[in-house]
């Protein structure tokens, strides 16, 4: 999230995170008007994602607190806390606020995940290994679910 300053320019303040806001919705490329944010100290994870081969992979990265992880993790309709895209260069960087956090890629149950905690004002690094081949296989040029024996 960004925010416009007096001079028109997109940025967050250094330090800070945008405060979660249920049931909002922006499009790429949409620009939103009449929304009041809460800014929050905060920090900042980011990391690399790899196949087993070394080779950058673009996953979804979803952060979740614990009280997400214990009452709503795995229950459908219920989106985790926050989530990013990561480029196709395999990294990912999300700003979050302070607290913990268990990082996973994609919403496989299977998908590898880890704890972080996010310090005010530091970078917390978190990288992931995915076993792509063990996982998908590939039919016509697309990805189709969990490999199985022949």
């Amino acid at each position: 999230v960004h925010y416009l300053d007096q001079a028109n320019h997109h940025r967050i303040p250094d330090g800070w995170v945008a405060k979660q806001q249920n049931g909002l919705q922006v499009s790429v490329g949409q620009n939103l008007t009449g929304v009041d944010f809460t800014f929050e100290r905060g920090g900042i994870v980011k990391g690399t994602i790899i196949d087993e081969n070394g080779k950058p992979r673009q996953f979804g990265v979803f952060a979740m607190s614990p009280e997400y992880v214990e009452f709503r993790n795995g229950i459908a309709g219920n989106p985790p806390d926050f989530s990013i895209w990561g480029p196709d260069d395999g990294t990912y960087e999300m700003r979050l606020p302070v607290g913990r956090y268990k990082l996973r890629l994609g919403i496989g149950p299977d998908n590898p995940e880890q704890w972080v905690d996010i310090i005010e004002g530091e970078v917390t690094k978190a990288n992931f290994q995915v076993d792509v081949k063990s996982r998908t296989k590939t039919i016509g040029g697309n990805m189709c679910g969990q490999e199985e024996d022949d």
